[in-house]
């Protein structure tokens, strides 16, 4: 297990979390250094963060809601690039493992086992029968039985970024999440739109009423 150097940067950063989570938390790791075989969205996620900062889409500083964090990963790489992160979590265990590695990191993340679905949602959403019959979506349960949570409306338009890297179960429920209750001038950061489920995010995207303004960078339609 690796500690953060005050002055290691974001790069490094993103390799050790890679190492570390099939080191220490996949199981049966051999702890392998090839890239392909490490977290590869964390790899990607310091890149991103780069360069969607240089063409002013994100800033630091900014309020980001980590849509189910897991071990931490990404609310961490965020968070040493100087963004305020939230993680909404249900999983104990990858609660406790996140914040063991958020005390290792000295990280300011944080992190809270709940829902980010809002009791509103269940009543407010508009189940469309055409993303609920495609075929990505046909078991899709999280999408047609959401667990609220005691997040709010309000709580919800006080983040700036919404960020995910979901299973593809997920993406309906996100979207339409991010539909209702961001601001307008929050965006959705998906990872994995320009990786192999980008054509089920694209389509979904524009199904819902999402327009794509970069390749992992979604707001709403105009």
């Amino acid at each position: 297990m690796f500690t953060l150097a005050e002055d290691i940067n974001l790069e490094q950063l993103a390799w050790n979390l890679s190492v570390w989570m099939w080191t220490d938390v996949v199981p049966n790791s051999k702890g392998k250094k090839d890239t392909g075989q490490l977290h590869a969205p964390i790899l990607e996620l310091q890149k991103t963060i780069k360069r969607l900062e240089g063409k002013k889409i994100i800033k630091k500083g900014q309020k980001v809601l980590d849509l189910g964090s897991g071990f931490g990963s990404a609310s961490f790489m965020l968070s040493a690039a100087g963004y305020d992160v939230t993680g909404y979590e249900l999983n104990r265990q990858c609660l406790r493992v996140a914040n063991q590695k958020k005390q290792a990191l000295k990280s300011t993340a944080k992190f809270l086992q709940d829902s980010y679905f809002p009791k509103s949602f269940l009543s407010r959403r508009k189940a469309s029968p055409e993303l609920e019959n495609m075929e990505d979506f046909q078991d899709a349960p999280e999408y047609l039985f959401v667990t609220p949570g005691r997040i709010t409306p309000a709580q919800l338009k006080s983040y700036d970024i919404f960020y995910i890297y979901p299973w593809k179960i997920q993406i309906p429920s996100v979207f339409e999440l991010f539909k209702l209750y961001a601001r307008d001038d929050a965006i959705l950061l998906c990872a994995g739109a320009s990786g192999y489920m980008a054509d089920t995010i694209k389509l979904t995207a524009k199904k819902i009423g999402l327009r794509q303004v970069e390749d992992e960078v979604f707001r709403k339609s105009k």
